[in-house]
């Protein structure tokens, strides 16, 4: 059974952290969602480059696929999940709108774009310190979301996609569709993979790093070997270094112990 309009408007009225934004705003934003200002498309929309006058903001705007029954799922979960929390490794969710079968997301503006582009982009390779600095702000906000929070939010869809980069290449990680919540001290029970293929992880499973490429995933607090192992996390650093050797520098930290604290 679907999700109904209704529905999503009675599980985002009960969100105190984003904004709801005038629908007539964003088109204007966007200049009517032009071609020329969209930035990629996923499996459940399309994103846009826009900037809101009220005040003068460069945002990015998700606009929802209106055949995506899992895009409105979605968009609930990064209402009610997301946007109640403030991490400066974390994608800001600034607002959002919805009339009928129109959602809309408005994100703060990265303008590095997302990882995954640097790590294949042959024409400028990522120097070791921006690498470093990367997979520190990485392991910030996966321990945020994981043991500093009220209750763990277990994102399930950890890739180089949803690592966004700002105009200084910190790194904040993004798209939290797919997260849920659990308490602390709750070990979560197995649910069906997520992710896309060649990322997809379990909650519970064999712990085959090959299974992560190159992205560490941060699963859940009490099975979860991919966050507890940040050594792992070298190979988004790794990939495509041509010219680099296979190990960063040695920084004093967590690059072959784990530790997650020594990376922020």
């Amino acid at each position: 059974m679907g999700i109904s309009s209704q529905q999503v408007s009675d599980a985002v009225q009960r969100a105190t952290g984003p904004r709801r934004l005038p629908c007539s705003v964003l088109p204007n934003a966007t200049n009517n969602f032009a071609a020329e200002g969209k930035l990629g498309q996923g499996g459940f929309g399309e994103v846009y480059v826009g900037v809101l006058l009220d005040p003068k903001l460069e945002v990015a705007i998700k606009k929802i696929s209106r055949e995506s029954q899992q895009g409105r799922k979605e968009y609930i979960s990064e209402i009610t999940i997301i946007g109640q929390i403030r991490h400066r490794n974390l994608v800001q969710l600034i607002g959002y709108c919805h009339k009928k079968d129109d959602l809309l997301l408005v994100y703060e503006y990265m303008p590095n774009r997302s990882l995954d582009y640097h790590l294949y982009n042959k024409d400028r390779l990522l120097a070791w310190p921006e690498r470093y600095k990367i997979a520190s702000g990485l392991a910030s906000a996966l321990l945020y979301l994981h043991e500093e929070g009220e209750q763990c939010v277990i994102d399930r869809d950890v890739k180089p996609s949803n690592v966004m980069l700002d105009s200084e290449f910190n790194s904040k990680l993004g798209d939290f569709g797919l997260a849920r919540l659990v308490d602390h001290d709750c070990d979560p029970l197995p649910t069906v993979l997520m992710g896309i293929r060649g990322y997809m992880v379990k909650e519970k499973g064999p712990t085959n790093q090959s299974e992560l490429l190159c992205i560490c995933a941060c699963i859940s607090n009490g099975t979860n070997v991919y966050g507890k192992k940040v050594s792992c996390m070298s190979n988004i650093l790794v990939k495509n270094a041509s010219g680099f050797s296979l190990r960063p520098p040695q920084h004093d930290g967590g690059w072959d112990s784990g530790d997650l604290t020594s990376l922020q």
